[in-house]
């Protein structure tokens, strides 16, 4: 199996679809889906992963979701930030420039990626920020 999946011709797949997609006059954007399923897309960290049934993915809060679900939503996450022009957290401007030596850690904990939560605040802020002072909605308490 592992044999005929190497084969498989992914670059052709992708070359058809673009083709097809044009055709349509529809749009098609490439985002790299590495690490999608390791992040919950509520913003809540890593998810953890059982050893018996490596589909569901516990999110720090407790709750379960298909971890291929959870990938997907931060797939989709990673395209409308390409869409919306919403910058990822790698990419953000320091003190020094864009962050020094790209690549390079600044210690053993691991970096988060863009998830969906991030995307719903950058449109909840861009909702708030766009309101006439008068026809802001309210805070909730403790904000």
């Amino acid at each position: 199996m592992r044999l005929a999946f190497h084969r498989f011709q992914h670059r052709a797949l992708v070359r058809a679809l673009e083709l097809k997609a044009q055709e349509l006059g529809l749009r098609v954007l490439q985002v790299c889906p590495r690490g999608t399923s390791r992040w919950a897309y509520d913003g809540s960290g890593q998810v953890v992963r059982s050893k018996d049934n490596a589909r569901l993915a516990t999110f720090a809060s407790g709750k379960q979701y298909n971890a291929d679900l959870n990938a997907a939503l931060n797939i989709a996450a990673r395209g409308l930030a390409i869409l919306l022009g919403i910058r990822l957290p790698s990419e953000r401007q320091g003190p020094k420039g864009p962050q020094a030596e790209a690549g390079r850690s600044s210690g053993a904990a691991a970096r988060m990626p863009l998830v969906l939560a991030d995307v719903w605040v950058w449109a909840k802020a861009r909702s708030w920020a766009s309101c006439e002072p008068s026809n802001r909605p309210a805070l909730p308490a403790g904000t």
